[in-house]
C-alpha cells in the first residue's frame, strides 16, 4: 500500500512539472522546442507511473475480491451421488436448438453448452445448471429468431424494390 501512495505522490510531482515546463514556456524562459521535449518525456514517465498504479490497484482488487468471495461464499463440494438423468442438459431445450441451428452449428453449439452445463452442474448445482441452459438456450433462440427476420426483411424490401422498377 506504501508503494501505491508513493506513486500517486510521484504521479502528482509529474503533473506539477508539466505544469511548471507550460508556465515557463510561456513566459520564454525555455524554448518552445525544448520545453515540448521534456513535456513528451514528462507525459512518457505519467504513462508508465499510471499503468503500475492501476496494474497494482487490479492486484489489490483481486485480492481483495478472493479473500470476500472466500469468506462469504465457500464453493459447494460436488455431490458425488447424482443420478445420470440430473447430468443431461433438458432434453425439451436441447431439441429446440438441434431444430433451430444449421446442421453444421449443431454439434459445436451443443457441445460447447453441454460442457458448460456439466460444469455448472458440479459448481453450482442442478437446479442452477438447468436454469442458465434454458436461459442460453433462450438467448440462442432470440438470436437465430432476430437474425432471420432481419434477413427476411431485407429480401422483402429489396423484392418491393425491384417489383416497383418492373411496374415502372
Amino acid at each position: 500500500m506504501d508503494a501505491l501512495i508513493n506513486l500517486i505522490l510521484v504521479t502528482i510531482a509529474l503533473i506539477g512539472a508539466t505544469v511548471f515546463i507550460y508556465r515557463e514556456v510561456r513566459a520564454g524562459v525555455v524554448s518552445f522546442l525544448t520545453g515540448l521535449h521534456v513535456f513528451l518525456n514528462v507525459c512518457i514517465a505519467l504513462g508508465t507511473l499510471l499503468k503500475v498504479i492501476f496494474e497494482a490497484l487490479a492486484q489489490l482488487y483481486a485480492e481483495l475480491f478472493e479473500t470476500v468471495d472466500h469468506i462469504l461464499r465457500p464453493k459447494k463440494k460436488p455431490v458425488a451421488s447424482r443420478s445420470l438423468t440430473v447430468q443431461l442438459p433438458p432434453r425439451k431445450a436441447e431439441l429446440l436448438l438441434r431444430f433451430i441451428m444449421k446442421p453444421r452449428d449443431q454439434e459445436v453449439m451443443l457441445g460447447d453448452m453441454q460442457e458448460i452445463f456439466l460444469h455448472m452442474l458440479h459448481e453450482y448445482g442442478p437446479k442452477t445448471a438447468r436454469r442458465w441452459y434454458i436461459w442460453q438456450t433462450t438467448r440462442s433462440v432470440w438470436a437465430v429468431v432476430a437474425a432471420r427476420i432481419a434477413k427476411w426483411g431485407v429480401l422483402t424490401a429489396l423484392g418491393e424494390t425491384i417489383r416497383r422498377i418492373i411496374s415502372s
